[in-house]
């Protein structure tokens, strides 16, 4: 089936969309096994494969315009290039940008270690500053003969092309990210913080925003991101099995811009053997962070999966996380009096004063959720339409997490307004000094009115810069009282990381029924994140029984997180075999923040079949070597490979170094069972003493073996609902 899917994509693929490239000059760039050409004076550019010279994708790439005029006229301009000078060996050139009568611009492309980058497009308006609906990058009038097959009065088209799409987590419940290139059909796909108002799948947070997509087949992928945080919504436009990028505007609505336009940096190229590697290479073209504290490793308990079911008593929860090992006990939504009041409820949380001293004298820090914008009550924040996003009618627009109409809905804050702005730094301050929280969980960016309705005042706050700059207010506010508190975020754009210390996978029920195959995917885009100086957290999903493999991905990933009731769906105990799972993952994971991931058997996905995690594994650099520090052993046959040689196991494990070592030469090696079974490791000597911990505490453990230079535990049914997990000493 696999192989007739192949063939037919390959036939589809080899259907010619586009001109031949013509004489010369077309300027080329190699990166890795792949060529980027781009004949610019026809606007037709193609990665290919080498050797051989398979095409990955093609399409064309100088900026395209629907414009409103004075009259009221809309007019698509694509822009035509001027390229009497370029050579094609130049590493960067710039080139004159002529868009019929309305101006003229000049666009600055340069070539990188990692790809191509548009750096600069700037465009002087001849006469009156048109207004911008929407900018293109990829898009070409149709042919009169194809215009039959168009809607009527739309006259171009987006001519991206590929045997299939990647979009990290595009769809959810179940999650899916590699699409064929006629799945979509006619479609939006944001790639930043606006979905369901631009008529997106839904999916509430993680990944988004990513700003970035990929194209291609199982030969190599082409990705295509944002170098700069637009002043627009960033989407992918999908059409018949085409797309491009489009940059929504809504000048028509909201007035038009200044006489000289400029975007720094609006596109970034990059190439891989495969969609992940092609997408590192575009989180690769950013600078390096500054290195991130290892403060921001936490093990984190969520009340969100009690207050989800409005069971809000905090007290019971902290006790229940507190047998787990959780560090940070975070009180989420809705804790406030009203939606972004910043005051607790009185009348939900009586004592909740002195709930958040029990949090503290349970040896646990505090945490908080806080929305990024949403406004209930304005009149109790001391905030006028001057300072909420308006409409064209003037009357203040208003945001929820699916835009249903038919519910009630928030006020959103316009940060235009110093006044607002001061409001949050005010908030998030109060916030810090009356509850002292060592982490703010930010939410809701996603959840934020598009163009099509409303827009921040000041056009430099627009699009997706207005989610960042919200986080900035808070985030700089915060850090202002504790420079260690922790902000917690989702979505994985490189871009938003300036203002974020940990990126969380969100809570699973977006997932629906497939947690662990939605895990899978969500740990594998995360990875994009490990030697980005970001924490991770893998979070958990509402069921219980569905647990195990988020916790066996969360330590790779790093930080845990929970969003679990106290009880099971029918009110019963929490077995303590699940409760053992979290313990090991709260007391054992890795503390550091740097990392990269080890496949393994593992597939990261394509046009064959989706993302799968299996054995993999996490590798940290230690006194200039790379060592395996954390490894999980998927259930199944023996596998084949290097790394995995000093490894005999049946069911699932996890093991973690704890020291600086890796897992086969640290002093301290934690062993976690997932089911029964056995494992046997080759070890250069025999351990000195194993301990055995559960919710119960820590006890010595004597029912192993050692022989023929490997260790060798077993595990019951009976005893991995007793345990936790082993720790191997080495060292007297």
């Amino acid at each position: 089936m696999k192989k007739n899917l192949i063939i037919l994509l390959a036939v589809l693929f080899s259907i010619p969309a586009l001109a031949t490239v013509a004489e010369k000059p077309v300027w080329s760039h190699v990166s890795g096994r792949f060529e980027f050409q781009w004949d610019i004076a026809k606007d037709q550019a193609k990665t290919l494969k080498q050797p051989g010279g398979q095409t990955i994708w093609e399409g064309s790439l100088l900026p395209a315009f629907l414009l409103e005029d004075a009259t009221g006229k809309q007019h698509y301009v694509k822009a035509t290039a001027e390229i009497n000078q370029l050579q094609v060996q130049d590493a960067d050139f710039k080139f004159i940008l002529r868009f019929d009568e309305f101006g003229t611009g000049e666009l600055l492309v340069k070539k990188t270690e990692w790809g191509i980058s548009f750096e600069k497009l700037s465009i002087h308006w001849t006469a009156e500053p048109p207004k911008i609906i929407s900018m293109y990058i990829g898009t070409s009038l149709v042919p009169e003969e194809g215009q039959a097959m168009m809607p009527v009065g739309q006259h171009f088209i987006g001519n991206f092309r590929a045997a299939g799409f990647c979009v990290p987590g595009a769809k959810e419940g179940p999650a899916q990210s590699y699409f064929r290139m006629w799945d979509f059909g006619q479609s939006t796909i944001p790639l930043g913080s606006f979905g369901p108002t631009l008529g997106a799948p839904y999916g509430a947070a993680f990944p988004r925003p990513v700003l970035a997509f990929a194209m291609g087949n199982d030969q190599g992928w082409t990705a295509f991101g944002a170098g700069s945080l637009p002043d627009a919504p960033m989407v992918l436009k999908l059409q018949s099995s085409m797309g491009c990028i489009e940059f929504l505007y809504r000048e028509d609505l909201w007035g038009a811009g200044q006489q000289e336009r400029v975007w720094r940096k609006p596109l970034c190229i990059t190439f891989g053997e495969n969609a992940w590697l092609a997408f590192r290479g575009y989180f690769h073209s950013f600078p390096e962070k500054e290195p991130l504290s290892n403060v921001h490793q936490k093990a984190i308990w969520n009340t969100w999966g009690n207050w989800r079911n409005k069971e809000y008593p905090i007290r019971p929860m902290v006790d229940f996380a507190k047998q787990t090992g959780t560090e940070v006990f975070v009180v989420d939504d809705p804790w406030e009096e009203s939606q972004g009041l910043g005051k607790p409820s009185t009348e939900r949380f009586p004592d909740f004063q002195a709930d958040l001293d029990y949090i503290e004298k349970s040896n646990m820090q505090r945490g908080i959720w806080e929305t990024l914008g949403w406004i209930k009550d304005t009149a109790a924040c001391g905030l006028t339409k001057n300072d909420l996003i308006v409409g064209k009618d003037g009357k203040p627009s208003k945001a929820s997490w699916n835009f249903n109409p038919f519910d009630p809905g928030y006020f959103c804050i316009d940060i235009s307004s110093a006044h607002a702005r001061e409001f949050l730094k005010e908030r998030t301050i109060w916030t810090m000094k009356n509850i002292q929280p060592k982490l703010i969980k930010l939410d809701f960016g996603y959840g934020m009115p598009s163009p099509d309705r409303g827009v921040p005042r000041n056009p430099e706050l627009r699009g997706e810069r207005y989610c960042f700059e919200l986080m900035k207010i808070i985030s700089k506010a915060a850090k202002s009282v504790d420079p260690d508190v922790t902000i917690m975020y989702y979505g994985i754009s490189p871009l938003f990381l300036p203002v974020v210390d940990m990126v969380s996978l969100d809570d699973q029920g977006d997932l629906w029924y497939a947690v662990k195959e939605g895990h899978d995917q969500w740990s594998i885009w995360a990875s994009l994140l490990s030697d980005q100086q970001v924490a991770i957290s893998g979070s958990s999903g509402y069921d219980w029984h569905k647990d195990d493999e988020v916790v066996l991905n969360s330590f790779i990933l790093g930080s845990p997180g929970a969003v679990l009731a106290t009880h099971l769906d029918d009110g019963s105990p929490v077995p303590e075999k699940f409760l053992n799972r979290r313990l090991a993952l709260n007391t054992w994971f890795r503390k550091t923040v740097q990392w990269e991931p080890v496949w393994l058997n593992s597939h990261l996905g394509g046009l064959t079949g989706p993302p799968q995690l299996k054995c993999w594994g996490r590798q940290e650099k230690i006194d200039g070597k790379d060592e395996l520090t954390a490894l999980v052993l998927s259930a199944g046959n023996q596998v084949d490979l290097e790394e995995l040689k000093p490894f005999e196991w049946e069911g699932r494990w996890a093991l973690v170094s704890q020291t600086g070592g890796g897992i086969l030469n640290t002093s301290q090696l934690a062993v976690i069972p997932f089911d029964a079974g056995f494992i046997s490791i080759q070890l250069t000597e025999k351990p000195k003493s194993i301990q055995k911990l559960s919710i119960d505490g820590n006890s010595p453990f004597t029912d192993w073996k050692w022989e023929n230079g490997k260790l060798t535990i077993r595990v019951n049914e009976a005893a991995l609902s007793k345990t936790a997990g082993y720790m191997i000493n080495r060292l007297n």
